[in-house]
């Protein structure tokens, strides 16, 4: 018994049976079951709702039925065409049903696509009658129909389509069915389970076996069993009294899903008659929505990604999942045995499959890179430099092939923060204990040693320095980090400081060693070499893992004077795994290495026996390969850093005031090329984006330094900071650290 609303008022409306049965039109009898869940028990199914895809390909969906009415308001601009299987017409007067018998194809139809009612935004319908007594022949004829028009997906809310199928042509034409690219993805085909409450798993259930699925005797429909869904009806979370279930064949568990049996949808009275319908003839069109609605948001998907990706993510919140005493025996699960796979949930349908990864050549199907392993740590020298806005619609692709954009800002972010990294130094000149200036031994006539410090009093590092009258040579080794030995920006005194004039990138290492040579090139000028290696040696998981970075600079010093000596050098910084200290992986790497030329000047100004100045300024650039991800090339970049400084020694007591700018990026473009989509062939669609790496502010630190030494086991320090824009960025920041520190 189905009941309807009309203009006219509520009456009961019985629906009689042909040679084949509508079965979605209502019925009767008991419900059951349960089993084990991975969803958590709700109190209602996921709802399925009307969805538009913005930008979504338009997709056909035949309705194969007894009758329409085009004309319905529900109906305009949502036909794409009609076709009457008796006649042979296209004409859409001759799809209406016959006199006195129920409109059947219109309430469907509606919750399809239908302008109110229907899940399907996107959809558009092939309205097909078979006549009113739904004859196989014709119902099959019906299906052709539906393929020559390249019908997507196929509705069949009547009789036992299974059965109806099961025909070479009927299988080839479902088959048949081409993608927008001419690839042949077949047609998704949902059949309504029927409505008298029987198990479509066994023959002797009822008193004839027309609703028995006899999946091994379905030769032909076996061709296309994973393009079928079949619709069994539910009433919340329980199966629907009259629906016919899938039983405990295993096979038939694995097609079946249910959706919601009762919808107030379009009746085929008038024009604008709406009413409530129910039965799994009602069921089954929003598995066909839902179908089109996948399709429409990714056309490459075969018929039977679509259907599987809807079984997969079938919600299984139902408390039947958790009872396991169903069946002949009462050993199996009742979720499968009534629900099969669960609840329709379109919402998890469209979510991705799997891990979604960013495609790193041209097809879609080549070698990826995860989004975990995608992030590129910016050092300060960029000063927040990297426009995000060049990642947006950025897509990446789930195991089906879907295209999703993501959201990669938070991926690109600076290595630490101002706050943060001179917190650490403030810590670290805190807590290093006595560090005393560097110890020198003579070993022999032109030999010394000169040990430097680390907290606890350990060496951190150490250079031997020869001279033998002709030329200077010098290596050394550090550890713990204590770089300040190979630092140009570090002062001659050794004196801890507060600003960090490399910008960071010296404080990177942990470990490494070098040489020196000083050659005389006359009584005013000589030839300095210089060259340093060494690496982070972080743990694996650690973002520096692997970092390794060397220098080589060749300087000529001349004095010009007895207090003025100058300076003019050229070098060569190389990183391996890195940028600027900036750390790239996965699609946003920065390349295997690259390689930076430098030029310097400097000045150092003897003002009497203790006051003296110096000043130091370098500018850099660099042209970088990239890697394999979506930076592609750095061109163009540009840095630059200078110091200016008075420094005073006398007895015990030193001191330092300097003025110094840290590493800044000046200028520099990043050239992206972004997947930003997919094409129906599976090739990646991409864009080509430039990002300005030029730092936008310019940090400017002034510092005073003092330290006392009374003794030998004593020393005192105070370190006084200001920073304007830090990290090159808007703001200003005060630091201060005093220690005293003494050995007993």
């Amino acid at each position: 018994m189905e009941w309807k609303k009309s203009k006219k008022g509520i009456l009961p409306l019985s629906v009689g049976a042909a040679l084949l049965a509508l079965t979605g039109c209502g019925g009767g009898g008991g419900g059951g079951g349960g089993g084990s869940s991975t969803n958590q028990v709700r109190p209602t199914p996921p709802e399925v709702t009307q969805t538009t895809v913005q930008g979504g390909e338009t997709v056909k969906v035949a309705v194969i039925d007894n009758g329409f009415r085009p004309s319905h308001e529900e109906f305009e601009g949502r036909i794409a065409g009609t076709y009457d299987v008796v006649t042979d017409s296209t004409d859409p007067e001759d799809v209406a049903s016959e006199e006195d018998v129920f409109d059947h194809g219109t309430p469907v139809s509606a919750l399809i696509a239908g302008n109110t009612f229907g899940i399907a935004g996107n959809a558009e319908l092939e309205m097909i009658s078979a006549g009113s007594s739904l004859l196989s022949t014709r119902i099959r004829d019906g299906v052709e129909h539906a393929s020559s028009v390249n019908a997507r997906v196929i509705n069949l809310s009547l009789g036992p389509a299974w059965r109806i199928l099961d025909r070479a042509d009927s299988v080839s034409a479902i088959q048949s069915v081409e993608g927008p690219d001419e690839a042949t993805v077949g047609a998704v085909v949902v059949a309504s389970a029927g409505n008298r409450n029987r198990n479509l798993s066994d023959p002797e259930d009822g008193d004839d076996s027309f609703d028995f699925i006899d999946y091994e005797n379905l030769t032909e429909t076996q061709k296309i069993w994973e393009n079928l869904i079949i619709a069994g009806a539910a009433s919340g979370y329980q199966k629907a009294s009259y629906s016919n279930y899938a039983g405990e064949m295993e096979e038939i568990q694995d097609r079946f899903m249910v959706a919601q049996g009762t919808h107030e949808t379009a009746l085929g009275d008038d024009d604008d008659a709406t009413g409530f319908v129910s039965g799994t003839s009602y069921s089954a069109p929003l598995i066909s929505a839902s179908a089109a609605t996948i399709i429409s948001k990714w056309p490459h998907l075969t018929a039977a990604e679509v259907t599987n990706r809807l079984l997969e993510t079938a919600d299984q919140g139902s408390e039947l999942y958790e009872q396991n005493d169903c069946g002949p025996e009462e050993n199996l699960n009742c979720g499968y045995y009534y629900l099969g796979q669960g609840h329709l949930d379109l919402e998890a349908a469209m979510e991705p499959d799997g891990e979604v990864a960013i495609a790193a050549g041209e097809a879609v199907e080549g070698e990826t890179h995860s989004i975990a392993g995608t992030h590129a740590a910016w050092s300060s020298s960029f000063g927040g430099g990297f426009d995000t806005n060049a990642l947006a619609g950025v897509v990446g692709f789930d195991e089906l092939g879907r295209d999703y954009e993501l959201d990669l800002s938070s991926h690109s972010y600076s290595v630490l923060p101002y706050g943060q990294r001179l917190g650490d130094r403030v810590n670290q000149m805190a807590t290093a204990g006595l560090n005393p200036r560097p110890v020198q031994n003579e070993i022999a006539p032109g030999l010394s040693l000169t040990s430097h410090h680390v907290a606890g009093g350990a060496v951190g590092a150490s250079e031997m320095r020869l001279d033998t009258g002709v030329v200077e040579l010098s290596a050394f080794g550090f550890h713990q980090g204590e770089t300040g030995i190979m630092d140009p920006w570090a002062p001659e005194s050794g004196m801890a400081m507060l600003s960090d004039g490399s910008g960071g990138l010296s404080h990177l290492l942990d470990r490494g060693a070098g040489f020196g040579v000083t050659l005389p090139m006359s009584d005013r000028m000589a030839l300095d070499v210089g060259h340093y290696a060494g690496s982070a040696n972080r743990g694996d998981d650690n973002l520096y893992a692997g970092y390794r970075q060397a220098r080589t600079d060749v300087a000529m010093r001349f004095a010009a004077t007895d207090a003025l000596e100058l300076e003019a050098g050229y070098g060569q910084r190389h990183e391996d795994g890195g940028l600027l200290g900036s750390r790239g992986n996965g699609a946003l790497s920065l390349g295997d290495s690259s390689t930076t030329g430098i030029v310097s000047v400097g000045a150092n100004y003897s003002m009497g026996d203790h006051f003296g100045l110096m000043a130091r300024y370098e500018r850099g650039h660099a042209d970088v390969a990239g890697g394999p991800g979506m930076i592609r090339s750095i061109e163009g970049l540009t840095t630059e850093q200078s110091a200016l400084g008075v420094t005073f020694e006398r007895d015990q007591h030193e001191a330092i005031f300097m003025v110094s700018q840290p590493l800044r990026v000046t200028g520099g473009t990043a050239n992206l090329n972004v997947p930003v989509g997919r094409d129906l062939d599976g090739n990646v669609i991409r864009e080509e984006r430039s990002a300005s790496l030029a730092a936008a502010g310019r940090q400017q630190d002034v510092e005073l330094g003092y330290a006392y030494a009374p003794s030998q086991d004593s020393r005192l320090n105070v370190n006084l900071l200001y920073s304007n824009n830090p990290d090159h960025q808007d703001g200003s920041d005060v630091a201060g650290v005093a220690t005293f520190s003494k050995r007993f």
